[in-house]
């Protein structure tokens, strides 16, 4: 019984203070890092971005750099990649707080941010700089807030995820592919005219999708949208025709008033007059799609 009384408070004393019922601060428990480079006239910036466990934040920068990038993270429970290269100005972030192997910490006493949020990613964008942006994230919270950016490409991932999506000014450059792939989340997108993409593809399973189309619409405009068990909420200005084909309506429900039916398609009353026209193709399974002038 002594040796087995010494052993125990040999491993007492080996214990980290956490498991001793110490209280450790947030800031103790984590690290951060952080990465910028200058903007060179002309520049341009292909993006990855994987990250998962924590908030993520995208936006200009209203200094002269073509990133300037933060990543708060716990070193316990999460991975981190990163690399720049710098021969075809693309950068690659990872920040994965699900697959850094098995940890185990003793909680007690650490603040719920920490425990809750293990990881946080800020990235901020050059203006001056052409985007190729594709950003893959889940478990988080996001903003992607693209006012005063100039974005080509826009291709969103996301799961399990509360997602705001902005364009508060007018693209610059006409976007060649907006893709937005969403799953058992919800997604929030202002002013998406102003993204100036001929076309926008959305995929939504399990999800809430809720879509602003102000904004400044220099051309016409097609959204192909596929949902399956969730809802899309597209808000569209009075001004502009709008032509509705659904396809594969099981246990759908499509509110679209003021909308009249004709050649197999849905159509607002101002669709051969209306200076710009927006085509919706919609798929739905098991769910709802609402129009709102």
């Amino acid at each position: 019984l002594r040796g087995a009384l010494a052993a125990m408070a040999l491993c007492a004393a080996a214990m980290p203070l956490a498991a001793q019922g110490s209280r450790p601060q947030a800031d103790a428990l984590t690290r951060t890092i952080t990465a910028a480079r200058q903007l060179r006239a002309g520049d341009s910036l292909r993006v990855k971005v994987s990250h998962s466990g924590g908030p993520l934040q995208v936006r200009a920068t209203d200094q002269p750099l073509l990133y300037d990038l933060s990543v708060r993270y716990d070193p316990d429970f999460t991975t981190i990649v990163r690399r720049f290269d710098a021969d075809t100005r693309t950068l690659v972030i990872g920040v994965d707080s699900a697959s850094a192997g098995f940890r185990f910490r003793f909680w007690q006493g650490v603040p719920d941010e920490a425990k809750e949020h293990p990881s946080a990613l800020t990235l901020a964008l050059g203006s001056g700089a052409t985007l190729d942006l594709a950003l893959d994230f889940g478990a988080s919270k996001a903003t992607v807030d693209l006012t005063a950016l100039t974005v080509e490409r826009l291709v969103m991932r996301f799961g399990a995820s509360e997602t705001r999506l902005a364009f508060g000014t007018a693209n610059p450059a006409r976007m060649r592919e907006l893709r937005i792939h969403c799953a058992a989340c919800s997604l929030t997108a202002h002013r998406l005219a102003n993204a100036n993409a001929p076309r926008v593809e959305i995929e939504g399973v399990a999800a809430g999708l809720d879509l602003d189309l102000s904004g400044t619409w220099s051309h016409d405009m097609e959204i192909d949208a596929d949902v399956v068990m969730g809802g899309l909420t597209l808000r569209v200005p009075e001004n502009v025709g709008v032509r509705l084909v659904t396809h594969r309506d099981l246990l759908a429900e499509i509110s679209t008033p003021g909308l009249v039916t004709r050649d197999g398609a849905r159509y607002s009353s101002n669709w051969d007059s209306a200076a710009r026209k927006l085509t919706l193709s919609v798929k739905v399974l098991m769910g709802g799609v609402e129009l709102k002038r």
